[in-house]
C-alpha cells in the first residue's frame, strides 16, 4: 500500500489476485501537492508514471473544520477542468483550477484526485496481481487580493492527558497555519519528536487539539517546542499543564 500527498492521502490497493506484480503498480503523480491561488485561477499537472494508461477524477470540497477534525462539503466556489482526464503512458495533464471571489481573506478547499481502477470487459478473467489505486487530498487555499500579507496568529497549550499529552493550537489569524516537524526540548536535556513530517493544518479562526503517546513526566522543567509554521522554523515555550474539567 502506498501513500501520497499529505496525512489525508490514502492510496488503496485493490487486489485482483494471489501475488503481486510491480508491472501493474499504480503510476498517478500530483505536483504540487498544495495550491495557492491569489486571484481567480491557478493549475496543477497530472502525470502517469506507470505502464499503462490511467483515468483520474477529480472532485472540490470546501474544507471546514470542527475543532478536532475536518469538515468537507461540496461546493461550486471552485471548480476543477477538466474534472476526469485519461491519462496516457508518461503522459501529463493539466488540470486549472478557477475560483470564485473569496468569502474571506482565505478560502479553503480540498481536492480529492483519485485513480479510477480499471473496467475489466464482460466475459473476461482479470489480470493477476495487485492494482495500486492511488487517493490524493489536496489542500487548496484562495487568497483575496490585498490579502498577501497575512499571517496566521497562534496560540500554544500542552496539556496532560490521561494516555500522554495534547498540543492545543489556536488559529486566530485570517490565514491556514501549517504544522511540521514537531518536537519538544526540555531543560534537563530530554528531546521528545512527536511527528518528524507534516502533523496537520490549523484553518483560521479554528482550534485544534494534537494527541501524542508521551509520558508527561519526561517532561520536567521548562519546555520548548520546535517546529515549522508554513515551512518557517518556529520556537516556543510552553508550560505543561492540565486541561480544567
Amino acid at each position: 500500500m502506498r501513500y501520497r500527498g499529505d496525512l489525508a492521502g490514502l492510496a488503496i490497493a485493490l487486489a485482483s489476485g494471489l501475488t503481486a506484480s510491480p508491472a501493474l503498480a499504480s503510476g498517478l503523480q500530483v505536483d504540487p501537492v498544495s495550491v495557492t491561488i491569489t486571484g481567480r485561477s491557478g493549475a496543477l499537472f497530472l502525470s502517469n508514471l506507470g505502464d499503462t494508461p490511467l483515468q483520474s477524477q477529480i472532485r472540490v470540497y470546501q474544507w471546514a473544520q470542527d475543532g478536532r477534525s475536518d469538515v468537507l462539503s461540496p461546493t461550486d466556489g471552485l471548480l476543477a477542468s477538466p474534472p476526469m482526464a485519461a491519462i496516457e503512458t508518461n503522459g501529463r495533464q493539466l488540470v486549472r483550477l478557477v475560483a470564485a471571489n473569496p468569502k474571506t481573506c482565505e478560502d479553503a478547499y480540498r481536492l480529492s484526485v483519485d485513480e479510477v481502477p480499471p473496467i475489466t470487459p464482460a466475459g473476461t478473467t482479470p489480470g493477476a496481481g495487485l492494482h495500486y489505486v492511488l487517493h490524493y487530498s489536496l489542500p487548496v487555499f484562495v487568497t483575496a487580493r490585498g490579502c498577501a500579507r497575512i499571517r496566521p496568529e497562534l496560540g500554544w497549550h500542552l496539556v496532560r492527558q490521561d494516555k500522554g499529552v495534547a498540543l492545543i493550537v489556536s488559529n486566530q489569524g485570517a490565514m491556514h497555519a501549517q504544522l511540521a516537524g514537531v518536537r519538544l526540548v526540555t531543560t534537563t536535556g530530554v528531546q521528545v519528536e512527536l511527528t518528524p513530517g507534516l502533523l496537520g493544518y490549523v484553518l483560521p479562526g479554528q482550534t485544534r487539539t494534537f494527541t501524542f503517546p508521551v509520558v508527561p513526566d519526561t517532561l520536567a522543567g521548562a519546555i520548548t517546542l520546535e517546529l515549522a509554521v508554513n515551512g518557517s522554523h518556529v520556537t516556543q515555550p510552553l508550560v505543561l499543564g492540565t486541561v480544567d474539567r
